[in-house]
């Protein structure tokens, strides 16, 4: 019976040791990768979509907004500096600062819209925020929704009359890294608003004068 060398034997054993070790590795490395990409797929936001309070529909996703306390912080921003203005007042240059070119738009149509009622009336007015909602963009990385709800208090004088309002109000802001984000990390990509009258004495005052 012919054996081998003890030299061959060695470089056989040898041989089985890699070959079953490289195994092991391969099989370690898939295990890692399958756990990791299992890890990955659980964590993946589900798709959502959003209804308003005004109705209006927005699709997004259910993972969290990045930086969630400096979107809220400039969505709140965003909503002073467009609401709170008066006949003698506003936040124009804060406004230029917050606001995309295309939300500025938007922004000076409504304010000159009501422009000469300011004026003539003297009206003032000053948002309460009762809460912002947050929604990231899944499909427009570095944006995300912000709806900022709340009360706007107005006053004036119509007829020589003092008057006073509460409106309802909802500001849609879509919100992009800002190009100075040592001022503003996050500006204002476009804008919606709308409101709604809840209190207004506006009416009986006039009717009182008449």
């Amino acid at each position: 019976m012919k054996h081998d060398s003890p030299a061959k034997q060695v470089l056989r054993e040898q041989r089985s040791v890699i070959r079953w070790s490289l195994l092991h590795i391969a099989t370690a490395v898939c295990l890692i990768v399958g756990i990791y990409y299992g890890r990955e797929y659980m964590r993946m936001p589900d798709r959502v979509i959003v209804v308003d309070e005004a109705g209006s529909i927005y699709r997004g996703s259910s993972e969290n907004v990045l930086c969630k306390e400096t979107a809220e912080n400039i969505a709140r921003r965003c909503a002073f500096a467009f609401l709170d203005r008066s006949f003698e007042h506003d936040h124009r240059q804060l406004c230029e600062a917050l606001f995309g070119r295309s939300a500025q738009k938007s922004l000076s149509d409504i304010i000159r819209k009501s422009k000469d009622e300011f004026t003539e009336q003297k009206i003032r007015q000053l948002p309460e925020i009762r809460k912002v909602e947050l929604l990231p963009l899944s499909d427009a990385p570095g944006q995300c929704l912000a709806f900022v709800y709340g009360t706007l208090h107005r006053t004036g004088v119509y007829m020589k009359i003092p008057y006073s309002q509460k409106l309802k109000f909802t500001l849609g802001l879509r919100l992009v890294r800002s190009p100075d984000e040592k001022a503003f990390p996050l500006r204002v990509l476009r804008m919606t608003y709308e409101e709604k009258s809840i209190f207004d004495n506006k009416t009986t005052g006039e009717d009182g004068a008449k």
